[in-house]
């Protein structure tokens, strides 16, 4: 007996358990692999689109490639409970590359619908100041009736909050603030300027008043205080003539 078959007989069973090993590992690595590397991308996409913000700004798009994500983890949990050669991972790698598209997409809806909001949010406070400065400017030395100034301040300070959420970054609050201080300042100039109108519609025969009152006081010799709000003066007459001129200062009432 040759040495080489002497030492194929005593180690036969060595080499016949690398035989079944090879072939386990052949057949093994024959049937499909999980699909970490889409499932990888898929998250990363997604991480990528979560900073965007797309959750805010593509919110439906950024829910479907989520829920394409959950899913294909889902379905990976669910084949890996399954014995290895019955295992086909073909539905998690179409959900986890669905995902991934979804994500990519999401993250480009995201940015351009981010910087059409910016472009018209800033149109929109710069609007504001003007009217805030407008009303400021027109309606400071009129006494407006009810909470108009109130609601006036308040519209201001909405204004401030929006451009600081901006600054920030944060659009969502700071379109909220915009609308809310474009709502409140439109009622203030809508209301002082019926305000006004009222007020000129009845100057007539407020003046007519003021004519037969100095009038009265010339014939009768007695003293008469005529209140201008809008000039925010008080006279007094006294025999029909201006004796005395003061400044006024008037509560919102």
């Amino acid at each position: 007996m040759s040495r080489l078959t002497y030492h194929f007989k005593k180690f036969w069973w060595i080499w016949l358990l690398l035989l079944v090993l090879g072939a386990t590992v052949s057949i093994y690595f024959s049937f499909p692999q999980p699909p970490v590397a889409q499932l990888e991308a898929a998250r990363k996409a997604l991480h990528n689109a979560k900073i965007s913000q797309s959750q805010t700004f593509a919110e439906k798009l950024h829910r479907e490639a989520t829920k394409n994500y959950d899913s294909a983890v889902k379905q990976w949990k669910a084949e890996n409970n399954k014995i290895w050669f019955r295992r086909d991972f073909t539905l998690v790698a179409l959900l986890a590359n669905k995902a991934r598209l979804g994500a990519i997409a999401a993250s480009k809806t995201s940015a351009t619908n981010k910087k059409e909001i910016s472009t018209k949010l800033s149109i929109l406070l710069k609007q504001l100041k003007e009217d805030c400065d407008y009303f400021e400017n027109t309606f400071k030395h009129i006494p407006l009736p009810g909470s108009l100034p109130k609601l006036a301040l308040k519209s201001k300070l909405l204004l401030t909050e929006a451009e600081l959420a901006m600054e920030r970054g944060d659009l969502k609050l700071a379109n909220k603030n915009a609308d809310m201080s474009h709502d409140l300042i439109a009622r203030v100039l809508k209301g002082g300027s019926e305000f006004v109108k009222d007020y000129f519609d009845d100057y007539p025969k407020w003046n007519a008043q003021f004519n037969r009152a100095v009038k009265q006081s010339r014939n009768s010799g007695d003293c008469l205080i005529v209140v201008d709000k809008f000039a925010f003066c008080c006279y007094l007459f006294c025999g029909g003539k201006e004796e005395a001129r003061y400044d006024a200062e008037f509560g919102n009432n």
